[in-house]
């Protein structure tokens, strides 16, 4: 009876290696019929955080590490493959760095490694567990990763069909844009906007940033308020900024219900009036592109104003949060 036990034991532990192993061999992954890549079977793209843009595309992957008894899942890995376009000024780059990733009750060091290969046109951000990776074996299996990559699609053409602005008129457009868009701000007394630098007047922020196209960022500071730790729901496109104190950092989220989104680039001096971390900061964020042409960019930044007055006006008399979670 014993030795039966052990011999089963034996068997299920061949078993379970069989199938770790197989999970952990590359098989090919279609990105969008765009490109081709080899990744482990068990790494899976999340369609939903798949992005197109006029520059990129970006697919998410995860790999999941376990489902706790809370209902939480866990991730032993987190892939961000990103597509480039051929005149895309990037620079080749490999960095390393030590993280931690926590999601309770799983609280683990980790290592997060970035590359960029131009000529390859891909970019990849890669986290994954220390114990599962030395530092050599995860710059190496990220190497590994981006070699992989094969286009299916030619790289020129499906980016232009990405793009809502000229790739020889841009320039001129854009000029043209920040003229009328100062003599539309003069015109509500408001101050001439500075590309890549926040300007604050009244409960108005604006900004334009230096991606790829460059947008107008119009901002409109709604309230900060104090909320419970657990989650609250919105009702209204608005976005807001809530500090994490287990994880260290402030979180944007607009929970997919319309509110804009700022680019990671412009936030640094954004962040500047969270000085409470127990509020929830809460805005109206609205953008426009500015190296397309307008038939009225006055009307369209009047819109934007008018807009966001009304979700001011929307938050303070009908409420823009799920009441239960207002507790």
């Amino acid at each position: 009876m014993k030795l039966a036990l052990i011999l089963l034991a034996v068997v299920a532990l061949v078993a379970y290696a069989c199938a770790r192993q197989r999970r952990s061999v590359p098989v090919v992954v279609d990105l969008d019929g765009i490109a081709e890549m080899q990744l482990r079977a068990d790494l899976r793209l999340d369609s939903r955080e798949t992005e197109q843009t006029g520059d990129r595309s970006t697919f998410h992957f995860r790999r999941v590490n376990d489902t706790h008894i809370n209902g939480q899942t866990s991730y032993a890995e987190f892939l961000t493959v990103s597509l480039l376009a051929e005149d895309l000024p990037v620079a080749e780059s490999l960095t390393m760095e030590e993280t931690v990733y926590e999601q309770h009750p799983v609280k683990e060091p980790a290592w997060r490694v970035k590359l960029v290969d131009a000529k390859a046109g891909v970019s990849l951000e890669w986290m994954g567990y220390r114990k599962q990776y030395n530092a050599d074996h995860a710059k190496e299996y990220v190497r590994e990763m981006a070699a992989g990559v094969r286009w299916k699609k030619d790289r020129a053409e499906h980016f232009a069909a990405h793009r809502d602005w000229s790739t020889s008129g841009w320039a001129a457009a854009y000029q043209e844009n920040l003229r009328l868009l100062h003599a539309a701000l003069a015109s509500k007394g408001l101050p001439a906007v500075v590309a890549g630098r926040w300007t604050r007047h009244g409960e108005w922020r604006y900004t334009i940033d230096n991606e790829r196209p460059q947008r107008f960022h119009l901002v409109r500071a709604v309230a900060h308020i104090a909320l419970p730790d657990g989650p609250f729901r919105l009702l209204a496109p608005l976005t807001y900024f809530r500090y994490y104190a287990t994880r260290g950092f402030w979180h944007q989220d607009n929970q997919g219900h319309g509110g804009g989104v700022l680019p990671a680039s412009v936030l640094p001096g954004f962040r500047e009036e969270w000085t409470n971390q127990e509020h929830v900061y809460f805005y109206c964020v609205q953008s426009l592109q500015l190296w397309k042409e307008y038939p009225s960019l006055a009307h369209a930044v009047r819109e934007l104003m008018e807009e966001a007055g009304r979700r001011v006006e929307e938050f303070h008399t009908k409420g823009a949060i799920d009441a239960d979670a207002e507790g």
